[in-house]
């Protein structure tokens, strides 16, 4: 039962929804239920991507910096799929979370992901492009700004 309820879950995500169901059950399958506790965190910002989190309750707050210099970025609550980009590309992650209340989230680990996408080319290509697109998107936005920048006079233009 849990396999069926978590296919369901990853199916809601645009980075999953169109992949085939049986690959989604596989991965469901090799995925990990972990459970934090508030204050808890998820990932830490400059750590490798190892993993990435699926929020299937609570909420998480996503932030940058340490102490004084700590910056709250965005809240991410159920559905939410949180630093799979680091976890795709062994990269750092860019930002924190923390769990903000009780958090319980699907743990997909960079070696069940790739092991998933060995066995399952059209799944592979599918996340793949899913990414490239999205990462396509904010590169136009940030272009947008970029241009902004550049034609403003001033400050008081922006």
């Amino acid at each position: 039962m849990r396999v069926k309820s978590d296919v369901e879950y990853l199916r809601q995500i645009p980075l999953f929804a169109g992949v085939d169901a049986a690959h989604l059950q596989v991965l469901s399958f090799s995925t990990k239920r972990r459970n934090f506790a508030s204050g808890r965190l998820l990932f830490k910002e400059g750590e490798t991507g190892s993993a990435a989190f699926m929020v299937i309750e609570g909420t998480v707050e996503l932030f940058t910096g340490r102490r004084a210099s700590r910056r709250q970025v965005a809240e991410a609550g159920e559905g939410a799929l949180l630093g799979e980009t680091a976890m795709v590309a062994g990269a750092p992650y860019s930002v924190s979370a923390k769990a903000e209340s009780k958090v319980v989230a699907l743990e997909i680990t960079r070696k069940i992901f790739f092991a998933v996408a060995d066995e399952f080319p059209g799944f592979a290509a599918h996340v793949m492009g899913a990414l490239n697109e999205r990462l396509e998107e904010n590169l136009d936005d940030l272009k947008e700004i970029q241009d902004r920048l550049n034609s403003a006079g001033s400050w008081e233009a922006l």
